[in-house]
């Protein structure tokens, strides 16, 4: 058991790095409660509300009329922002093809399933040879049957996490 001097010692040692770390998170932090202290959306600042059929879009202190479903392409109204109207299909999915990421993403994914298919191609071929090199040996053919039926199963793997990945990522992401 270490005695009070012992553990005396050890706080002393590490209260430099203490400080330092205190220090740092007020630092870092002090900008943040700067701007949560004179945001004006928690009512310090008093915006005039706006007449009849009129809202303050996002970020804006300016009345703007509000959109009817009948004045967007698709009749419907962006719910965050009243004074828009929701874009349509056509401009998500252009939106998605010019991102640099998403077709940096693109790359990647087409690259990596290139690589899959090599694969499970080869391990299937692997797999027949195994089967047409076994003869009469019932192990051995049992063997090739199983390496085909992995290379058919990882194929099957793939193509399931391809689709769920398209379902799960807005727009279809994978074209």
């Amino acid at each position: 058991m270490p005695s009070k001097k012992q553990t005396r010692i050890n706080f002393v040692k590490y209260l430099p790095a203490l400080i330092v770390t205190l220090l740092v998170g007020a630092v870092v932090s002090f900008p943040a409660m700067v701007q949560a202290a004179t945001d004006p959306t928690d009512g310090t600042k008093t915006v005039r509300p706006c007449p009849s059929g009129q809202a303050h879009p996002a970020g804006s202190t300016a009345c703007k009329p509000i959109k009817k479903a009948k004045d967007c392409p698709d009749g419907k109204v962006n719910v965050s922002d009243p004074t828009k109207c929701s874009p349509t299909d056509d401009e998500l999915s252009k939106s998605l093809s010019t991102n640099p990421i998403v077709r940096q993403l693109n790359n990647i994914v087409g690259f990596l399933s290139a690589g899959v298919a090599i694969i499970v191609i080869g391990v299937i071929i692997l797999g027949g040879i195994q089967y047409a090199m076994a003869g009469d040996n019932p192990t051995a053919i049992s063997a090739a049957k199983q390496r085909i039926l992995n290379g058919l199963i990882a194929f099957a793997a793939f193509l399931l996490t391809f689709a769920f990945l398209n379902w799960l990522i807005p727009g279809g992401i994978f074209r």
